[in-house]
């Protein structure tokens, strides 16, 4: 989307859009009901500013909520000012925006558009993280545009069954509302026409029995229908609550006892599966705590893929292409440590071997100037330490560092080189 008209205007930022709407204000002053005497109250314009961008991201636009207002006259005096003077609000901030920014509201929508026009045919899309949130309107949009174009659509959701249909969803359920979202998703592709896939079920259990019947005991009494009934445990040792004073307690509670379990019991580290509701407020205490305990874990929370060596990697080929061969994208690209030469014997370069050879590159690129051209050329780039007492003479260990540094621009130029000619003409 970067080459997009509507991509290319100005982000505006919250403190921008609250002056817009406080500029709306001072300029329909005379024709607001209610709204006028609370400009200069703490907090409002923000808060009107965040229900403006609601109304945004649930696709209400103003001609929207201009009908609903006039079919709520007389409902109520109150309802008539606000919404009266919110239509003239809102509508005075889109005229403001449009055509001169964008905020990070209009961006799905843009995208939305944008994927109509592409060939998604043969691409797969994959969504997790939305269980216990329900789509906006506008995530319900790009969806839609998704179904109709990609491949496919695969969508996470924590449920107990599929519910397609509103009568089969229990707003009592601990999963109502990723049971609505099935049902939208479900209905949305039927009115597409898109074929439905056959759900996929978790099916490997990884809990103890104890701990399964104590889930089943929970969602039978969630509802508060029927009378909540004693059920004893299978195994009543099998399970036990422990209060801590903090997060930090608690996980030096539970390394404690893996680690005297797997030392005087006969455990291993594999045999013990730690789980909690918001692994993110974990992430800082874990890894001191499992490390002070020399106990070796896999952390599954959830990372953002913007700094994954992957996109930096993708982005950075383009931008060398783009940019011609400057010294931040090169080292960008390399940094990523997903493309690493390979040795005379046809492996691959141990990666500390790797690290000291670039750290040296950069050094010497940085103090050179190389760019562009000078990373493509035949002839090696020189390379000499000076010295006070140099006599031009060149050492065993200035030979070394020259052939680490050449080697690092070779493997460059012999490898993005021909890369970018096959991109070219497929």
């Amino acid at each position: 989307m970067k080459n997009a008209p509507a991509y290319q205007l100005p982000r505006i930022s919250q403190a921008g859009m609250n002056m817009l709407v406080y500029q709306a204000i001072l300029d329909h002053q005379d024709e607001l009901r209610l709204f006028a005497g609370e400009a200069d109250r703490p907090g409002f314009i923000s808060l009107l500013t965040r229900q403006i961008l609601e109304l945004k991201t649930g696709q209400v636009s103003v001609l929207d909520l201009d009908q609903v207002a006039k079919k709520l006259t007389g409902t109520s005096a109150d309802l008539d000012a606000k919404l009266h003077d919110l239509v003239l609000i809102y509508d005075s901030f889109e005229q403001a925006m449009t055509n001169k920014y964008v905020a990070n509201t209009d961006l799905l929508n843009q995208l939305s558009t944008y994927l109509e026009k592409v060939d998604l045919s043969h691409a797969h899309f994959y969504f997790d993280g939305f269980s216990q949130t329900q789509f906006s309107a506008q995530e319900m949009k790009l969806l839609t545009t998704l179904m109709s174009q990609a491949a496919e659509v695969k969508v996470a959701l924590i449920l107990d069954q599929g519910t397609p249909t509103a009568d089969a969803i229990n707003e009592q359920s601990l999963f109502f509302q990723p049971s609505r979202t099935y049902m939208r998703l479900y209905q949305t592709a039927r009115a597409l026409s898109v074929p439905v896939l056959r759900d996929i079920k978790a099916t490997t259990t990884r809990t103890t029995p104890e701990l399964q019947q104590l889930e089943t005991y929970w969602q039978s009494t969630a509802t508060g229908v029927t009378a909540t009934q004693t059920e004893d445990l299978q195994q009543a040792d099998h399970i036990q609550i422990i209060q801590a004073d903090n997060r930090y307690a608690e996980v030096a509670r539970v390394a404690t006892m893996i680690r005297q379990l797997v030392a005087e019991k006969g455990y291993r580290y594999r045999d013990f599966l730690i789980l909690t509701r918001h692994l993110d407020q974990y992430a800082t205490i874990l890894a001191p705590i499992m490390n002070a305990q020399e106990i070796p874990y896999f952390s599954d929370v959830q990372q953002s893929m913007a700094d994954h060596p992957l996109v930096e990697l993708i982005n950075a080929l383009f931008e060398i292409k783009r940019k011609h061969f400057q010294y931040a994208d090169i080292m960008r690209l390399l940094k990523t440590e997903l493309l690493v030469p390979k040795t005379a014997d046809d492996h691959e370069m141990n990666i500390d071997t790797f690290r000291d050879a670039l750290f040296k590159t950069e050094n010497w690129v940085l103090k050179m100037g190389y760019q562009g051209s000078r990373w493509l050329q035949k002839e090696d780039w020189p390379y000499a330490r000076l010295h006070s007492d140099d006599l031009g003479t060149v050492t065993s260990a200035d030979q070394a560092t020259s052939e680490q540094i050449n080697g690092i621009r070779r493997f460059v130029r012999d490898t993005l080189v021909p890369f970018y000619k096959k991109i070219r003409s497929s």
